[in-house]
């Protein structure tokens, strides 16, 4: 089950990627195929990828859901369903845990949403003429809104991961619409500009620091933590130990 949730989203982009309108005629993932129900190869391509739509990239998302679900109670109130009874506890965590142990236990619907957001944003990339102002309208309102949606519902159990899941949220928003802007300018001057190179080195060092936060978070700053605290410890069970004459 895992495996399949990890592989969703790319499998997810080849899916609509086979359904990509065909603006010259042809597929553009097999441009040698023409766009015609009279062509073998593009009805066999058709019918594979509407099938893997909605069997595995709208079907599997269902399936996780009607899992969880139906054990909704057990995970909401998972302290004491772990106290009463530990062997169920263990087995739901064992299979389903990487959906929901890592937000709130009031909160373990959110996966769901972050699955919607990647499916939306295949759909995006691959069913909306590419680099068009609605593509680019949609996209930048699919990002800002799930930026909008974390900051309201918070919805992972340590605040550094709520944390980091804005700011890189935010790069992710910036590097976007900075990306666009960058393609807008060298497709009508057709030069590198010096406005162009500042905002690429904004964006290059912004995704340095990005990766220098995680790794400050999720490495450097845990480990400190149990040396800061084994040190406490140490020091306190010392103060009532008695000294040598």
């Amino acid at each position: 089950l895992f495996m399949m949730f990890s592989f969703h989203y790319d499998l997810s982009m080849l899916v609509f990627r086979m359904m990509k309108p065909c603006p010259d005629g042809y597929m553009p993932k097999f441009p040698w195929v023409p766009c015609s129900w009279s062509n073998g190869y593009y009805v066999q391509f058709q019918l594979q990828s509407w099938s893997m739509m909605f069997v595995y990239v709208f079907g599997l998302p269902l399936l996780f859901a009607a899992a969880v679900w139906r054990f909704r109670r057990e995970i909401r109130y998972r302290a004491d369903h772990q106290r009463e009874n530990p062997v169920q506890h263990a087995a739901l965590s064992h299979v389903l845990g990487f959906l929901y142990l890592n937000y709130r236990p009031d909160k373990y619907w959110f996966e769901f949403l972050w699955i919607a957001r990647r499916v939306i944003m295949a759909m995006f990339n691959n069913l909306l003429p590419k680099d068009s102002p609605l593509q680019v309208f949609c996209i930048t309102v699919n990002i800002c809104f799930f930026i909008w949606m974390h900051q309201w519902q918070r919805p992972f159990l340590k605040r550094v991961e709520n944390a980091m899941a804005l700011w890189t949220g935010y790069i992710e928003l910036v590097t976007y619409v900075a990306g666009k802007y960058m393609e807008l300018i060298l497709l009508h001057t057709d030069s590198w500009t010096t406005l162009t190179g500042l905002v690429q080195n904004i964006l290059l060092y912004g995704n340095i620091l990005t990766i220098l936060a995680f790794f400050l978070a999720f490495v450097i700053k845990p480990r400190y933590v149990r040396a800061v605290r084994k040190l406490v410890v140490e020091a306190w069970r010392n103060r009532g130990s008695p000294t040598l004459s």
